[in-house]
């Protein structure tokens, strides 16, 4: 795959306990602290995964235009990324072609929790923002992707409901 072309669900939902109109990049990564939440605030398509992280339930329209896709299937075949995510693991500039091939080269799968350790730094995040990305799609486990918004203005609420064992007791 040269290009990512990703395809964004129309509606994501993002769970929490916390009460709050407005999402807060300072408040990011509050109800987990996976080293990830550097990049922003986070979001899925299945409703269930949401409600691991809370049973305060935002459904949301999200206006991203330029992911960069650190699932580890992103990482190994969108070349047009890869000088970005080789810059950062090496600290060397290459051609997009080249540091695909680095990195399939020098990455597997004994190496990319490392990898991702690297990528999760506030470092990391700033040069990806810095090369005019403006949110990432990543692994939430189990063939499952995860959307992140970068700032606060690409979240656009639709709905917000709070469950209790799996079913909806109130809506906004």
């Amino acid at each position: 795959m040269k290009s990512n072309t990703l395809k964004l669900p129309a509606i994501l939902y993002h769970g929490t306990n916390a009460y709050f109109d407005v999402f807060d990049l300072y408040f990011r990564g509050s109800n987990i602290g996976y080293p990830n939440t550097v990049y922003g605030i986070f979001f899925t398509e299945n409703l269930e995964h949401a409600q691991m992280f809370g049973s305060r339930i935002i459904s949301v329209s999200l206006n991203i235009t330029n992911p960069i896709n650190l699932s580890n299937q992103g990482i190994f075949t969108i070349e047009s990324q890869a000088p970005v995510i080789w810059e950062i693991l090496s600290g060397e500039r290459l051609s997009p072609k080249k540091a695909l091939r680095m990195l399939d080269k020098n990455i597997g799968l004994g190496e990319i929790a490392e990898a991702h350790a690297t990528l999760n730094t506030m470092e990391a995040s700033n040069l990806i923002k810095s090369r005019g990305y403006d949110s990432m799609v990543s692994d939430m486990g189990q063939g499952n992707l995860e959307y992140v918004a970068f700032y606060p203005d690409q979240i656009c609420v639709q709905d917000i409901n709070f469950f209790n064992q799996n079913k909806r007791v109130s809506s906004k």
